[in-house]
């Protein structure tokens, strides 16, 4: 038998997630009803768009988060 023979091995493999549960999908899928600037006055989301993961990531980068969730409200 080989030494390093996994095969009755029970082990699951852990898939690999980048983003966090809870509080990331309520905000991605919504969509903005106010533009959001991010640096240098670059938007980070216009109005009507609606909020991806990717958006999501980069106005965590920029901590712009309470800007991006705020901008799927309306006032």
């Amino acid at each position: 038998m080989a030494g390093n023979d996994f095969s009755g091995s029970r082990a699951v493999p852990i898939p690999v997630r980048n983003t966090a549960a809870g509080y990331l999908a309520p905000v991605v899928g919504r969509t903005a009803v106010k533009d959001v600037q991010g640096y240098f006055g670059f938007p980070l989301i216009q109005k009507g768009e609606v909020i991806t993961e990717a958006i999501y990531n980069r106005a965590h980068k920029m901590a712009r988060l309470y800007e991006l969730i705020a901008s799927t409200r309306e006032d």
